[in-house]
């Protein structure tokens, strides 16, 4: 009579050391799947980047437009001009070229700034040539290991604008 007891004994441990089995098998079949999703996930990162750089060469131009319009306008003061006033780009902005002010859709933060390259006066009319640089700082990238934080890259955008006044 002792045998029947003793094989549902052996059972029952075995019953234990193939879940435990199981088990183990699935964390090593994770821990080999994790590496071959990583480049996956790289290449995702760099295409969202990439997508949202050529988004903003095109909101870029956009911008260039309103400043044009500005100074046109006389929206922008000569003093804030001769100051070399950095000026932020703000929501009012990203809504007048379409775009709304939803920090998903323009993650970048930016400047513009006017400095003088050239100027001439003759005859009571004065003319410059300035440099319109535009200045977007990205978001800070996430980097899986602490040790490869770097901060991000500023781009620049730089435009060349002849005015002419009268004095």
């Amino acid at each position: 009579m002792a045998k029947p007891w003793n094989k549902i004994s052996r059972m029952g441990r075995r019953r234990h050391m193939i879940l435990l089995e199981v088990l183990i098998s699935f964390a090593l079949i994770v821990l080999c799947i994790l590496p071959l999703l990583y480049p996956h996930v790289y290449m995702l990162r760099v295409q969202k980047q990439f997508v949202q750089t050529v988004e903003l060469d095109h909101l870029v131009n956009l911008m260039y437009v309103e400043v044009l319009e500005k100074l046109y306008t006389n929206e922008i003061s000569w003093n804030d001009i001769e100051g070399k006033r950095v000026f932020p780009i703000d929501s009012a902005l990203l809504q007048k070229i379409g775009q709304t002010s939803e920090k998903s859709r323009f993650p970048f933060t930016g400047t513009y700034q006017f400095k003088e390259i050239r100027h001439k006066e003759n005859e009571g009319l004065y003319a410059s040539l300035l440099s319109l640089t535009f200045t977007f700082t990205p978001p800070v990238p996430f980097s899986p290991l602490p040790s490869q934080k770097q901060p991000p890259k500023s781009l620049k955008y730089a435009y060349q604008v002849f005015i002419a006044r009268d004095l």
